[in-house]
C-alpha cells in the first residue's frame, strides 16, 4: 500500500512450502529474501510512516 490516498502498489507472491511452521520457514532464503522485498516496499512507498 501506498502512502495516502492508499494505493496498491504490489502484490507479493508468497511461494513458501505449506505446512508453515515459524522456525522452519523463518530458516529459508526465500523468507529473507520476501521480507526484504516488503520491507523495501514499505519503505520506498511511504507507509512506514
Amino acid at each position: 500500500m501506498s502512502a495516502r490516498p492508499s494505493t496498491v502498489v504490489s502484490q507479493v507472491t508468497v511461494d513458501l512450502p505449506r505446512p508453515r511452521s515459524q522456525s522452519v520457514t523463518r530458516a529459508l532464503p526465500r523468507f529473507h529474501e520476501l521480507h526484504e522485498q516488503v520491507l523495501g516496499l514499505v519503505e520506498r512507498n511511504g507507509a512506514a510512516r
